[in-house]
Order: C-alpha cells, then sequence, then structure tokens
C-alpha cells in the first residue's frame, strides 16, 4: 500500500495518516520516510542519483 501511494507521488505526511488509519501498528514519519528511500533506491538499479539522471536523460535522447 505504501508502494503504491509512493507510486501515485502522494506526500509522506499524507501516506502516514492513512496507514494510522487503516493499520493498529505505530507507525512512525521516519519509516515511512526510510520505505520510500527504498523504494526510489531500488528504482535507480545502485545507481547514484546523478548517474540515474545521466542514464535517463541519455535514454531519452536528450544529449547527442
Amino acid at each position: 500500500m505504501l508502494v503504491d501511494m509512493t507510486k501515485s507521488l502522494v506526500k509522506p505526511t499524507n501516506i502516514l495518516l492513512t496507514l494510522k488509519e487503516n493499520c493498529e501498528n505505530n507507525v512512525t514519519i521516519k519509516e515511512v520516510y526510510n520505505v520510500i528511500y527504498l523504494y526510489w533506491r531500488s528504482n535507480r538499479g545502485g545507481r547514484p542519483e546523478l548517474q540515474q539522471l545521466m542514464k535517463l536523460i541519455d535514454h531519452d535522447n536528450y544529449i547527442h
């Protein structure tokens, strides 16, 4: 559920509120940020942010 909301670009505070409404477990904002960070990091394939940016720019032919 958290990953789906992250894909939809929902703000972390709204994710936290939704999780607190739907789950009985105590969830902190730090845990939400950690999961979001791990999700975006896994999408990069282990590349640092700048390398990922350069890969996407090259893939979409912005650099000749």
